[in-house]
C-alpha cells in the first residue's frame, strides 16, 4: 500500500509530467492506505499539469492562500528583482520540510505571476503547524518568504488565468479520482463509481485545460456516486475516516457552484 507516512516510497510512484495523470490518479488511489494518502497522490499528479518540468518522484505545493485576502490584487506575496517576499497562510508538508518545490502566486507590478522556489531555499520560514480537522496526516502551516531567490527555469505571467483558475479543475479531477479509487477497493459493489470515473477520465482526456459545463457534471456525478457508495463501507475505522476526510473534496464546492452559474448565464 502507498502511504503518506512513507513519503520516500510514495515518491517512487510519481511520474514526470505526462498525459496519463488522470488514469494514474485512479490507479494509485486504489493502492492508497488512506484518504489522506489518496489525496496527496491526486494533488501531486495535478501539479504535473502546472509544470511539465516536474521530475519523477518530486513533491511540490501550489501556494495561493493568504490570511484575510479579499482580492488577489492585494496579495502580500510579491516578486521584484528575482526575489520573492510575503506570506502564505496554508502550505502542505513544510513543517518539517518534505517538499522539493513551491509554486507561489505573487504580484509583480500590475500582473499576477507564478514562480517556483526550492522548498529548502534560504529565506523560507515555516511557521507553527495549523490545526488540521481533516486529512491530518498531511500537515499544513503558514510560510514567510524573505528575499527568496526564484528559480529561472519556470515563470508564468497572467498566472490567475493560466494556472490559478485551471488548478481548481486539475486538483478536483485528480483528487476525486484518487479518493474514488481508495473507496472503490473497499466496497463490494463499486460499478457506479467505476463508470462515473471512466467518464471523468474520458472527459479530462478530451478537455485537460479548464472546467467547462461537461467537466462540472463529470466531477459532481463522480462525487455523488462516491457519497452513495460510502454507505457500503463496513469497517468502522474506514467509515470514521470517510466522515472526517470527505470534507477535502467539498472545499471547492462553492467555486464549482459559481462556475455553474457562469456557464448557465452564457
Amino acid at each position: 500500500m502507498i502511504s503518506v507516512t512513507d513519503l520516500d516510497a510514495l515518491r517512487a510512484h510519481l511520474p514526470s509530467a505526462s498525459g496519463e495523470t488522470a488514469v494514474l490518479a485512479w490507479q494509485l488511489g486504489q493502492q492508497a492506505d488512506s484518504i489522506a494518502s489518496a489525496f496527496l497522490l491526486g494533488y501531486q499528479l495535478a501539479l504535473r499539469q502546472v509544470d511539465n518540468g516536474l521530475q519523477a518522484g518530486e513533491l511540490a505545493a501550489f501556494c495561493v492562500s493568504e490570511k484575510g485576502l479579499a482580492s488577489l490584487s492585494a496579495m502580500s506575496c510579491s516578486v521584484a528583482n528575482g526575489r520573492l517576499n510575503g506570506q502564505k497562510s496554508h502550505v502542505m508538508l513544510m513543517q518539517p520540510i518534505a517538499l522539493d518545490w513551491l509554486y507561489v502566486l505573487a504580484r509583480q507590478h500590475e500582473d499576477l505571476v507564478l514562480v517556483k522556489v526550492a522548498a529548502q531555499a534560504q529565506g523560507i520560514q515555516p511557521q507553527a503547524p495549523l490545526p488540521q480537522p481533516f486529512v491530518p496526516q498531511v500537515s499544513h502551516c503558514p510560510l514567510v518568504f524573505d528575499q527568496v531567490v526564484i528559480e529561472d527555469d519556470f515563470f508564468l505571467s497572467d498566472a490567475h488565468q493560466r494556472a490559478n483558475k485551471p488548478f481548481r479543475y486539475w486538483e478536483d479531477v485528480h483528487v476525486t479520482l484518487a479518493v474514488a479509487g481508495w473507496l472503490f477497493k473497499r466496497v463490494d459493489n463499486g460499478q457506479a463509481v467505476l463508470e462515473a470515473c471512466e467518464r471523468l477520465i474520458d472527459h479530462f482526456a478530451a478537455q485537460p485545460e479548464r472546467y467547462d459545463a461537461a467537466g462540472l457534471d463529470a466531477v459532481e456525478q463522480c462525487l455523488q456516486q462516491m457519497s452513495d457508495m460510502a454507505n457500503q463501507l463496513t469497517e468502522e475505522s474506514e467509515r470514521q475516516q470517510w466522515q472526517r476526510d470527505q470534507a477535502i473534496m467539498l472545499l471547492s464546492s462553492r467555486a464549482r457552484q459559481a462556475l455553474r452559474k457562469q456557464f448557465s448565464a452564457r
